[in-house]
């Protein structure tokens, strides 16, 4: 698992989320089906798109989640409490994405310019 440096006012490198956020997902298909199709970070946010299960052609889904800046920030506390990089990627990312799409089921698909349905956009607190 991947954690947070010893000194507290490092943060994790945006690498290290996505690395956290392909093995949290890793573990999805036995949850929900979903498959990880890519991931990256930059700018502050983390992107990941992935496909439904089998039997959903309404794919390909993306969400865009906001990297924590610290370990105070509300972002990170939220979801990974005192925990890992591992944790916030997993209740963050993966499984917001499991639950959006679950959510998604009764909605018409979303048009975007990019062929992604966009379940989830964070926005910069800013």
């Amino acid at each position: 698992m991947t954690d947070f440096p010893a000194e507290s006012s490092r943060t994790p490198q945006p690498e290290t989320y996505a690395a956290a956020t392909k093995q949290a997902f890793g573990r999805c298909p036995n949850l929900s089906g979903l498959q990880l199709l890519s991931v990256e970070s930059r700018h502050g946010f983390l992107t990941a798109r992935f496909e439904g299960p089998i039997d959903d052609f309404r794919g390909p889904y993306g969400v865009v989640v906001r990297l924590p800046k610290d370990q105070l920030d509300n972002q990170w506390t939220e979801y990974a409490g005192s925990g890992t990089v591992y944790e916030w990627a997993h209740a963050a990312v993966a499984m917001r994405a499991v639950n959006a799409h679950a959510a998604s089921a009764d909605q018409d698909r979303a048009y975007s310019p990019d062929g992604t349905w966009w379940l989830i956009r964070d926005t910069n607190p800013d």
